[in-house]
């Protein structure tokens, strides 16, 4: 069928003390799904009307496999009223590490309508720190049609959005970077979407990723912020103290250069005021941004379990900024510390979640201290986790 379908291409372009408590959020690739043998996922269908079947290529015919030899088929057989029973298909990563799509990516898949009836799919997209984005998409009928999930769809993570067209979106946006599985049912206790009809099939196939355009790198102005990469001949800038850790320089987690820096926390301490503390600015230095908007920093988790890193950051004014993010189970993730992240200066304010922060914001044109740490204290944190881990590397402004 795949060169006989109606193919329906869319344009949808689809040192302070502060102390927090949180869990979760990435990177892991996205891997191509079309229901082959062997692939890389885990699904499930659900629902109390719900059937599905694994269809195979009939050459010729509409059967909705676009890619290989096979495709889902997902069938609503009678309708609900009650949204916890719908038909739905759940899809995750099968290690568990969300799946990591740069900003500008558009997600892309083939939905088969096989009714004589338009149809209507809503895909529910999750991220690690609990935002669920819905974006929706008719299928007409007798036809394929390639959907786009494009930036618009996906949302600016956290910020609450909505379009209502014959495809649309709404809910709070999603961080791409760390998608953790995405839903696919029917509207059914809306009798207003596919009206008249009790029930319904598409079949799924050839979910895929499309990288998007990379932005345009601006020359930064004003800036004396050094980039961190632990690599030979570069003055060193950074320090570690504690009372109970080890450090080495090692190639694992390098993303700049080939080197990057590994901690080892051999116990926690109890003591906040003696954690193990890794200082980026020298002391008595004074670190200007210019015109950069956001610090980021490319940590990996050799562990088997998520670990939260934390960081302080001190201006000239006295303010203090604490920043946490978590990096889940043999990970690596890029932290971005943007001007959310910043905060305004002298302006007290919090997110807690699995990323967040609390306290002042800080002046990003007088920063006199950057320190990383782990709160070691803090046994909610971590739990379990009596030695972390982190690996470090290109603590630089962009």
């Amino acid at each position: 069928m795949k060169k006989l379908m109606a193919t329906i291409i869319t344009g949808v372009m689809l040192s302070t003390n502060v102390i927090a408590t949180a869990p979760f959020s990435v990177v892991g690739s996205f891997s191509k799904i079309s229901f082959e043998d062997g692939e890389n996922i885990k699904w499930h269908v659900g629902g109390e009307n719900a059937t599905h079947e694994i269809v195979s290529e009939v050459p010729g015919s509409l059967d909705g496999v676009v890619d290989g030899t096979k495709a889902i088929k997902l069938n609503m057989n009678a309708r609900t009223d009650n949204w916890g029973a719908i038909t739905a298909l759940t899809i995750q990563p099968k290690d568990g590490i969300p799946w990591n799509l740069g900003k500008n990516d558009i997600m892309k898949m083939s939905l088969t309508n096989l009714d004589s009836f338009d149809s209507s799919i809503r895909i529910n997209l999750f991220d690690v720190a609990g935002n669920n984005r819905m974006v929706f998409f008719t299928v007409p009928a007798n036809s394929t049609r390639q959907i786009e999930i494009t930036p618009e769809y996906f949302g600016t993570a956290g910020e609450k959005t909505e379009k209502w067209s014959s495809d649309g979106f709404s809910g709070k946006g999603i961080d791409v970077s760390a998608m953790t599985s995405m839903r696919l049912h029917f509207p059914e206790p809306e009798p207003k979407f596919i009206p008249g009809q009790n029930r319904t099939s598409l079949i799924i196939d050839n979910i895929f990723v499309e990288k998007g355009p990379t932005e345009p790198t601006l020359p930064i102005e004003g800036s004396n912020f050094p980039t961190t990469s632990f690599e030979d001949g570069v003055a060193k800038t950074w320090n570690i103290t504690g009372p109970f850790f080890t450090h080495e320089i090692v190639t694992e987690g390098a993303v700049d250069g080939t080197k990057a820096l590994k901690v080892t926390l051999t116990e926690r301490s109890m003591d906040w005021s003696k954690r193990t503390n890794l200082a980026i600015i020298p002391h008595n230095a004074v670190w200007n941004m210019g015109t950069a908007t956001s610090i980021v920093a490319t940590v990996t988790n050799p562990l088997d379990a998520a670990i939260q890193l934390r960081c302080n950051l001190f201006d000239t004014a006295g303010n203090t900024r604490m920043v946490y993010f978590s990096i889940p189970p043999k990970s690596t993730r890029e932290l971005v510390f943007g001007p959310e992240q910043l905060g305004t200066p002298g302006v007290k304010n919090s997110k807690w979640g699995a990323d967040g922060y609390d306290s002042n914001g800080v002046d990003k044109s007088a920063l006199k201290g950057m320190t990383f740490y782990m709160a070691e204290p803090e046994l909610k944190t971590m739990p379990g986790v009596t030695s972390p881990v982190y690996i470090i590397d290109n603590i630089t402004i962009r």
